[in-house]
């Protein structure tokens, strides 16, 4: 083996170790998202998209190291982020990134996403969903985390919400999935009125039934149609089989329901 081939072979152990290194942070990642990670785990994670051919797990420690705390790395500024050894220019621009891609998060967030207990808001957030060029009937899973936030809108199936299409499993699934504590679905009419059929209130209480023994909430079932909605949780007809018994005298008054 001569000189020139030694180099190659101590490089290519260090690069195998890095790559299953990463391998093994994304995929405890994929599992339980920053969960239990160290401070300068997380930022490690995120400069291997600045930083791709070396460890950045000095890297990280340096930054933490020199400006005090992590939240400070995100505050620091673009020249000062550059002085620290390892950096890039890339990796510089991601970090700065961060703070604003979240605040555009949150302001999305306050933009786009209905109030749970609004059903005026789920029923405009939902519209354009059901009038996107399709006029047959689908229906919507709606999935909040324990702070009211939507996490998740899925469509769930098209097809009459009366037959088979309303499919149990998948349903379970996608509340399961997105690990959330409540739930609204949703469906339309096209062509018709938005007043609760016998089979929209049996798929409600089947609804309802599965999701008790997940443990999560049922808050309402909207239906759309040309008429505009109706939130059964909102009509007095079937206003009971979203409240217990003894809060429903309150709950009709407070509603102003007949």
């Amino acid at each position: 083996m001569t000189k020139k081939d030694k180099p190659k072979s101590k490089k290519t152990l260090p690069d195998h170790a890095h790559n299953f290194h990463r391998q093994h942070m994304r995929e405890r990642f994929y599992e339980a998202g920053f969960k239990g990670m160290a401070d300068h785990n997380v930022l490690e994670m995120l400069l291997y998209f600045g930083i791709p051919r070396k460890d950045t797990n000095g890297i990280a420690h340096e930054l933490i190291s020199t400006f005090g705390s992590f939240s400070s790395v995100f505050e620091a500024n673009r020249h000062d982020l550059l002085k620290v050894k390892g950096m890039t220019e890339t990796a510089v621009c991601l970090i700065k990134m961060m703070l604003p891609v979240y605040s555009r998060y949150t302001d999305s967030l306050k933009e786009h996403r209905p109030s749970p207990i609004e059903p005026e808001e789920v029923y405009e957030y939902l519209l354009p969903k059901y009038f996107e060029g399709s006029c047959r009937e689908r229906v919507y899973v709606l999935c909040y985390d324990s702070s009211d936030r939507l996490i998740a809108c899925r469509l769930l199936n098209e097809g009459d919400i009366c037959s088979s299409s309303f499919d149990i499993r998948e349903f379970s699934r996608i509340v399961l999935e997105t690990n959330c504590t409540s739930v609204i679905i949703s469906h339309n009419h096209p062509h018709c009125f938005s007043q609760p059929s016998k089979d929209d209130i049996r798929v409600t209480q089947n609804v309802i039934k599965l999701l008790d023994m997940l443990k999560i909430r049922l808050i309402d079932h909207i239906i759309v149609a040309d008429d505009g909605y109706t939130s059964l949780a909102n009509h007095r007809y079937t206003l009971p089989l979203f409240y217990p018994i003894d809060e429903l005298e309150f709950v009709a008054e407070e509603k102003n329901l007949d």
